[in-house]
């Protein structure tokens, strides 16, 4: 979005720059929150067993989203040069761009899905067998963050980071609001599926935004 002729106005510009800086920090400090209150919470309103359980499984998948921001940090930055000249050109490079992610990690969630009943029990021991299920439904949740990755720095880098901060927001809210009451009721599986639901909205709001970005 800042792909322009300073001209005369270098303070206006340098302004530009540090008022839409102040959204990616709120997006930055809230992605923080988004991905470390279910941990948290449960441990407040659950037992150590429970949070023992449940940060085997969150910190194997929290690990796997790397592979998305690599792809992210060599093929989102030329996206700020999106205008109706390379409109066409560039809405099939980002498609591209989700559909590889997608083929990458298509295995990896069904692997964990299937697998992790077998695997689990040897690598980790008997005593995490509760973290197959949490496994499998923060899988879910592994989807709707990998794809978000890439639709939320599509929305970064076309001047959209207000709305984006308005999402994650709204994510964290509804995170919060289920972890409430999921986490007393269900403990850790509770916990998983707070986390992953409360990603849908997440998800779909920057889908929604940048479905309209791409028309």
């Amino acid at each position: 979005m800042f792909y322009k002729n300073l001209g005369e106005s270098k303070n206006t510009y340098y302004k530009e720059i540090f008022n839409y800086s102040l959204p990616l920090l709120f997006i930055s400090l809230g992605f923080l929150v988004f991905t470390e209150i279910d941990v948290l919470m449960l441990g407040i309103l659950s037992s150590s067993e429970e949070v023992g359980v449940y940060a085997i499984a969150k910190q194997i998948i929290i690990k796997l989203p790397h592979i998305t921001m690599a792809i992210a940090m060599g093929v989102m930055p030329i996206f700020a040069k999106y205008n109706q000249e390379n409109k066409q050109e560039l809405k099939k490079l980002f498609i591209k761009t989700i559909k590889i992610n997608n083929l990458i990690f298509l295995p990896i969630l069904l692997g964990i899905f299937f697998l992790s009943p077998f695997l689990v029990p040897i690598i980790f021991g008997q005593e995490y067998i509760g973290s197959i299920v949490i496994l499998q439904i923060l899988s879910i949740y592994l989807f709707f963050m990998i794809n978000t990755l890439l639709l939320g720095n599509f929305l970064d880098y076309n001047g959209k980071a207000n709305k984006r901060a308005i999402f994650v927001g709204i994510g964290i809210i509804v995170n919060i609001s289920l972890n409430l009451y999921l986490i007393p009721n269900y403990g850790a599986i509770g916990a998983s599926i707070g986390t992953t639901f409360s990603y849908l909205p997440y998800f779909l709001l920057n889908a929604w935004e940048v479905r309209k970005s791409l028309k």
